[in-house]
């Protein structure tokens, strides 16, 4: 990248020492909110897609309660993912000054479909907040299904249909992103550990050919099953009181499921 090339300047070994505490401290960051962020957008649009093909509401309430606590908003996204994404790139970017290797390029890359990845995961949570806001307005009409398909305007109707279509395709398209986000992470760190192999990789399609990089990814995604599954029991039941209008049935339903979401990550670290 000769942008970051330019912005980068040569350090002295007091700025090499600052860049690494900066580097960890990044990293510390990035990575729970990434894995949190990662893990619960995949179980939200699974749960979302599988709750409305059998019409359970129990999975779309989840689905939506995910992605509610563990996204949180725009800009907890953008503080504790992009900007500090964007910090480890520029580290990187310094500490690996005039070496010919493709890792900064990655890093930038890989942050870039994070800033994409959540627009479309925003979208995706807002969708929910305003179908919710749809149902509730049917609730307090007082009309039964049958009046409700008769006498609500077909321009409703088609705004419900458009908000679904936008609900299940947003957050498939921030999934998707965020995953490939993750590959380029992965990657562009991977890389950097191998300085006597530096001369391997000089462009993009080689990362897809190191299995190094497909094994940092895949502890990636088990640290985001690991994190998101912690993440959900803590702010479903713990965090201010736990969600205030849950059951038991709907608790119990959470519940029995974490054990199954915990099942990879134990197999994993055996």
């Amino acid at each position: 990248m000769d942008l970051l090339e330019n912005l980068v300047i040569p350090a002295t070994t007091q700025h090499l020492d600052l860049l690494k505490v900066i580097l960890v401290l990044a990293m510390l960051i990035f990575l729970p909110f990434f894995g949190m962020l990662l893990g619960g957008t995949g179980f939200s649009v699974i749960f979302n897609a599988y709750g409305r093909k059998i019409k359970n509401k129990l999975f779309i309430r989840l689905a939506k309660d995910i992605i509610d606590k563990l996204a949180i908003n725009r800009f907890v996204g953008l503080g504790l993912g992009v900007i500090p994404m964007l910090a480890i790139t520029f580290c990187y970017a310094q500490l690996m000054f005039e070496v010919k290797v493709i890792t900064v390029s990655l890093l930038f890359v890989g942050t870039l479909l994070l800033a994409i990845a959540i627009n479309f995961i925003y979208s995706y949570q807002n969708t929910f907040q305003v179908e919710s806001l749809i149902e509730t307005l049917k609730n307090i009409s007082g009309l039964d299904k049958h009046e409700l398909d008769t006498k609500i305007p077909e321009d409703i109707t088609d705004y419900e249909f458009d908000l679904m279509n936008t609900n299940s395709n947003s957050g498939l398209y921030g999934f998707v992103l965020l995953l490939l986000s993750g590959f380029f992470f992965a990657g562009g760190t991977t890389i950097a550990q191998f300085s006597d192999r530096y001369q391997d990789f000089q462009n993009i399609a080689q990362i897809f050919l190191s299995g190094a990089t497909y094994f940092n990814f895949l502890f990636l995604i088990v640290l985001s099953i690991a994190v998101s599954g912690s993440a959900i029991l803590f702010f479903f039941f713990s965090w201010q009181g736990g969600l205030h209008d849950m059951d038991r049935e709907f608790s119990n339903f959470v519940k029995r499921l974490q054990v199954i979401l915990h099942l990879p990550v134990q197999c994993f670290f055996r």
